[in-house]
């Protein structure tokens, strides 16, 4: 049976079940392409969770974009950036991040924010799934 989110905080006590339908929240799409679907309400633990995720999927020799599906997410705390940002700074081969959540513009400065001084990385921000899965293998 799927695990539903609620619009509430998951951590570390969270239920095994709820821990594995987080992780598969995070896709290997393949041709380097990576999914993050964003919970509603994040915490350190999942938000660290499923970075992890998306850092044991990037493959060190291959480029990597990362398909960031924010629609139903909130802003991050400042304790969640620092976590982002420790994961992600890590991803040497991540060459762009497309962001989805209906083109609102504070996620992309969020995104530039944390991804600042990772040289070359693209950061793309569009509403439409279908438009973020297209720029994440194609570019343009």
């Amino acid at each position: 049976m799927a695990v539903k989110f609620e619009a509430r905080p998951y951590g570390p006590d969270c239920t095994d079940e709820e821990r594995e339908a987080l992780l598969a929240r995070v896709e290997d799409l393949g041709d380097g392409v990576i999914k993050l679907t964003q919970i509603p309400v994040s915490t350190d633990f999942s938000v660290e969770l499923l970075l992890s995720r998306v850092v044991a999927l990037g493959r060190p020799k291959e480029k990597m974009v990362l398909l960031a599906d924010l629609r139903e997410a909130s802003l991050p705390s400042a304790s969640q950036r620092r976590v982002m940002r420790a994961r992600l700074t890590t991803l040497e081969n991540l060459q762009r991040v497309v962001i989805v959540n209906n083109k609102n513009p504070l996620f992309a400065l969020v995104a530039r924010f944390i991804l600042s001084g990772m040289m070359g990385v693209e950061i793309r921000l569009v509403g439409d799934l279908d438009d973020g899965l297209e720029l994440a293998r194609h570019g343009q």
